[in-house]
């Protein structure tokens, strides 16, 4: 799986990076990261099925965050993704 998509969530840009090591999301700035933190109540009714999608695949889910590098997300959180977005 290779490609890349770009949308945007709240207005602002996102994009999705699917290469050999998982699935990244890149968001266009602090503001979209803010704006999809800020979203905890669907991402709570979204993560149990997607970690149970992306263990059988086999696939990671990682975030970009600027200076700070690559962050996964799922299928074992980072302790910042887990104070971030806690139940995950």
């Amino acid at each position: 799986m290779a490609g890349r998509l770009d949308g945007f969530v709240n207005g602002r840009p996102l994009s999705l990076v699917a290469g050999g090591d998982g699935v990244t999301l890149v968001p266009g700035g602090i503001g979209t990261l803010l704006a999809l933190c800020r979203m905890r109540r669907s991402w709570r009714l979204v993560a149990g099925p997607l970690r149970t999608v992306l263990d059988r695949a086999n696939v990671r889910l990682n975030v970009r965050v600027g200076w700070f590098g690559r962050v996964q997300l799922l299928p074992n959180p980072s302790p910042m993704c887990r104070l971030i977005l806690p139940r995950i």
